[in-house]
């Protein structure tokens, strides 16, 4: 299963039935620019996952347009619980902007990697004061999201500060 598929069966379930659109639109919404999916790549997720059962969409009855609702089947939260614990992929380093970047800031010469250190420092206090924001906004999914990623960019402050000293 993909991280997309992952996501989508996850949002599935925090949204107990929700429509295809539905799932769309709280990607769009995301704080997190890598889970802005369009509709060019969720709606065909959301196939895959129909035509492997791990998703029902049953005909919204007070609806006469084609909108269907969605919910997880059996076999969706079996392999949705079997992705949320994947150790390997758990503790995996995952897709970072910030590491995979880091190798090319560091070649430059003092007075660059300087300014882009800078930079990055600025940017991420103010992901941090926008964390800060939503974690008072959310339920407990969201602040136990928001909390993990605070911790990330603060341990990426602290390293971005060495280079900058």
């Amino acid at each position: 299963m993909s991280e997309l598929e992952g996501a989508i069966l996850l949002e599935v379930r925090r949204m107990n039935s929700c429509t295809a659109y539905e799932v769309q639109r709280s990607f769009l919404e995301s704080p997190t620019p890598e889970w802005s999916a369009g509709a060019g790549s969720i709606y065909p997720a959301i196939k895959r996952l129909v035509k492997r059962q791990w998703i029902s969409a049953s005909p919204r009855s007070e609806d006469r347009r084609s909108t269907e609702m969605l919910s997880l089947t059996t076999a969706g939260h079996k392999a949705l619980a079997s992705w949320a614990t994947d150790t390997n992929l758990l503790s995996s380093p995952g897709q970072d902007p910030f590491r995979l970047r880091a190798p090319y800031w560091l070649s430059l010469n003092n007075k660059k990697r300087l300014a882009i250190c800078q930079d990055i420092e600025a940017s991420i206090k103010e992901r941090l004061l926008f964390l800060d924001k939503l974690a008072k906004q959310g339920g407990f999914e969201s602040q136990t999201r928001t909390e993990l990623e605070r911790n990330v960019q603060r341990m990426r402050l602290k390293w971005i500060r060495r280079w900058i000293r």
